[in-house]
């Protein structure tokens, strides 16, 4: 006897989990995380890496997010750029890896103590701009949020960090 369970054929180049249903076809919703950001994340000072990549060309979302102000890390077409947003000021990485199938490595840092934000992709010079104070508010930390279904993102890995790294670190964790 053979006994087959879960079988799914794959639309795109990326496996997805399986969806257990009877006879219905169901939709697949987009993928995404969310973790509380209590305990989680320091607003005031911290880093997030990210390696994250889609598979198509015209991307544009929040591979990790904490509310509309706080886009910590985020991907943005036409210039190709890997950013970062702290609700007043918004800096960039000009790349074109993370569309069409690659991925990018992506570290943002802030602190409030020096009033800097800093971004490194793919083990790039780092970017500074300065740091509202802020990066984000709310109870959540978004992993993967999306602008489009149409357009996903494949994050992972993720980690965030309690303090503001150097740019020596944050060339070394994209590389």
């Amino acid at each position: 006897a053979i006994d087959v369970d879960c079988v799914q054929n794959e639309a795109g180049a990326e496996a997805t989990s399986p969806i257990v249903t009877t006879t219905a076809a169901v939709t697949r919703n987009i993928d995404m995380l969310s973790y509380q950001s209590a305990s989680n994340i320091d607003f005031t000072v911290g880093t997030v890496f990210a390696r994250f990549g889609s598979p198509s060309s015209a991307y544009i979302g929040y591979p990790v997010s904490c509310g509309n102000a706080g886009r910590i890390l985020y991907g943005a077409i036409g210039p190709d750029q890997v950013r970062v947003y702290d609700g007043t000021t918004v800096i960039s990485k000009a790349t074109t890896g993370f569309i069409n199938g690659n991925f990018v490595k992506a570290a943002s840092a802030w602190s409030s103590g020096n009033s800097t934000q800093k971004l490194s992709v793919d083990g790039s010079v780092t970017v500074s701009g300065a740091f509202d104070g802020s990066m984000g508010s709310g109870a959540v930390i978004n992993i993967a949020s999306e602008t489009s279904s149409a357009q996903p993102v494949y994050v992972g890995p993720v980690a965030i960090y309690n303090y503001q790294m150097t740019d020596a670190e944050l060339q070394v964790i994209t590389s």
